[in-house]
């Protein structure tokens, strides 16, 4: 076999590199949470998939191309079903029926890692039925062999399972508030390209000659969008979620679009003055243009939040300023009327009420309050898990945060806080305590 080296072994090294550095930050940042570890898991398949195009791409024997081939479809063998098991956890999809899939498709996926691995040829055939893509690499040719086996867990992987699980998150989005709402616009979005991506890559299997990177690229540029999601999407504003992840994309589409335009439009003449190496030159300048993505996007980033985020500095130098007047007050309900008033006025929030702790009953009694549709309630008792949570952290409390822990974590701490927090929340807390 001749040695084939492409646009389609780039798109593979970077499909290879990419999932693997958003499967390690997750596995980091998880710290034992589900979603971002099941998350990290379809990362790690997409990028053994990518680093078994990588490696056959430009595999000299019949031997090493097998090999790289079988430790490719490793990864997509077992995508779907980690993709199914992240929707299952996210959606917390409680039915009997959830869970036997969840259960068929690891059995499923057992199954045809054992083909794959020990019985090749009743999955897709000898070598001989592999075809050679003009430009390209050899690649599985399914209409040759027809295998049972092989089509089975196409139909049942990549167009069921798959398209179950895009069918659920789409059928959840309009029931989802707050955080989720959010996530799943990213969810939706990542998904239908990465499910665009799988589907281009199976088209060669049916002889059809199609640039594989294309598939590739967006493989690669899913798990970014999801990840993106996964992680940041927490206690920022909207605006700013949004800003952050379309500064991500752009930056890194054009840092590989640059080595990719170069690589496609001046193939010839880099051939011409490089040889047989001429794929360095992009693959280097992609990897230039990497390392100083980052900057770009942090610059970008600062001067786009400065922007976005003026109006809440405006109100927190309004506060700042509220602050110096207010400690010429001596009259305390004077001044927690005058506090609950510039709050409510220069924030713009619809309710603020004040606590004072009393020690005679060892309460926190309500002092004022500022909202004429709202009962408050008048006390809390000083061991209710909200308040030791607040002396605890001393932080901003966010109700649609505290739902995200109690569905993550489980923890028997917040689950205790789960009737109280929601109670308390709802009925007199404003988005921000």
């Amino acid at each position: 076999m001749n040695t084939v080296l492409s646009l389609n072994t780039i798109a593979g090294f970077f499909t290879f590199l990419s999932p693997l550095f958003m499967a390690i930050f997750l596995l980091l940042k998880s710290r034992g949470q589900k979603i971002p570890t099941l998350w990290a898991y379809v990362c790690l398949s997409a990028s053994i998939w990518g680093l078994g195009v990588f490696k056959f791409s430009f595999a000299q024997t019949e031997e090493s191309f097998y090999f790289w081939w079988q430790v490719g479809y490793t990864g997509v063998i077992f995508s779907p079903p980690f993709y199914y098991h992240f929707v299952y956890t996210f959606l917390n999809l409680k039915r009997i029926y959830h869970k036997a899939i969840l259960i068929l498709s690891y059995c499923l996926a057992i199954t045809f890692l054992i083909f794959n691995l020990f019985f090749k040829e009743s999955f897709f055939g000898n070598f001989s039925n592999f075809w050679s893509m003009p430009g390209q690499f050899y690649y599985y040719n399914w209409l040759k062999n027809k295998s049972t086996i092989w089509i089975i867990f196409y139909v049942s992987f990549f167009w069921l399972l798959l398209g179950y699980s895009f069918f659920e998150l789409i059928r959840f989005r309009n029931k989802a508030i707050g955080i989720k709402r959010s996530q799943f616009r990213y969810f939706i979005l990542g998904s239908s390209i990465g499910w665009l991506g799988a589907e281009l890559g199976f088209v060669p299997v049916f002889k059809i000659n199609l640039q594989l990177y294309y598939s590739s690229l967006l493989i690669a540029l899913y798990p970014l969008i999801m990840s993106y999601a996964i992680i940041k999407y927490r206690l920022m504003d909207i605006k700013v979620a949004i800003t952050r992840a379309g500064l991500f994309i752009a930056i890194y589409t054009f840092v590989l679009g640059i080595p990719f335009a170069i690589a496609i439009w001046s193939k010839g003449w880099l051939i011409d003055k490089l040889g047989p190496s001429w794929w360095m030159m992009p693959l280097t300048l992609m990897a230039a243009l990497a390392t100083v993505g980052p900057f770009i996007y942090i610059y970008l980033q600062r001067r786009a939040e400065e922007t976005l985020l003026r109006e809440q500095r405006r109100y927190q130098e309004s506060l700042k300023q509220a602050s110096v007047g207010m400690t010429r007050i001596r009259n305390l309900r004077k001044l927690l009327d005058l506090i609950t008033h510039i709050v409510t006025k220069t924030v713009r929030i619809s309710y603020a009420a004040i606590y004072l702790y009393s020690e005679e009953t060892n309460e926190y009694v309500l002092q004022v309050s500022r909202d004429k549709d709202r009962t408050p309630i008048p006390k809390l008792n000083s061991d209710n898990p909200l308040i030791s949570w607040l002396i605890q952290k001393r932080e901003p409390l966010i109700y649609e945060e505290i739902k995200r822990q109690m569905e993550d974590t489980k923890t028997l701490l917040i689950n205790s806080w789960k009737r109280t927090c929601a109670c308390l929340l709802r009925r007199w807390l404003s988005p921000v305590f």
